[in-house]
């Protein structure tokens, strides 16, 4: 799942940034950034109908709704980043808006869904049974490469205070 792999990708690059001597609170706040930007792009293109099997793939449109459910979701009070026909994984669409970035291992942080669905499941619980339909936990290698510069740029910054 994204958590896990991401967690490695961070690593890596915490791992990278250790090479260059940056303080601990500097790791900790490119990781940080990382994750929030790695949430944020999950939660754009699943908002936007989109999704992928694995890490890396290219984004396909997740499957469309059916009348009878978008009647239904016009009916409930749905998250506010979402409308009834948007297929966004849950009734109420409100499994988006719990992802987070959060810290995993000092300095490393990560992408995560804390919190309880109304069913009982955990929200980690109810994305990986939804994943098996609507796959959506994952960052598409342009997403990939975006964070990538991005976070090179935020590197290449911090290296340049230190020296």
């Amino acid at each position: 799942m994204v958590q896990e792999d991401l967690a490695k990708g961070v690593s890596k690059f915490i791992r990278d940034i250790r090479s260059k001597v940056l303080s601990p609170d500097a790791r900790q706040a490119l990781s940080k950034a990382y994750a929030l930007d790695a949430a944020a792009a999950i939660k754009l293109h699943t908002r936007r109908g989109f999704g992928l099997q694995n890490d890396g793939d290219n984004l396909s449109r997740l499957a469309r709704l059916s009348p009878n459910y978008i009647q239904r979701r016009a009916q409930m009070r749905l998250s506010s980043e979402t409308t009834p026909g948007t297929s966004n994984l849950t009734l109420r669409g409100k499994l988006l808006d719990s992802i987070i970035a959060k810290p995993f291992k000092f300095p490393n942080w990560a992408v995560a869904m804390p919190g309880q669905h109304y069913s009982g499941l955990t929200n980690r619980q109810l994305a990986r049974y939804l994943s098996r339909k609507r796959p959506f936990l994952f960052l598409s290698a342009n997403e990939q490469t975006r964070l990538g510069r991005a976070h090179a740029q935020r590197f290449n910054a911090l290296a340049k205070r230190v020296n």
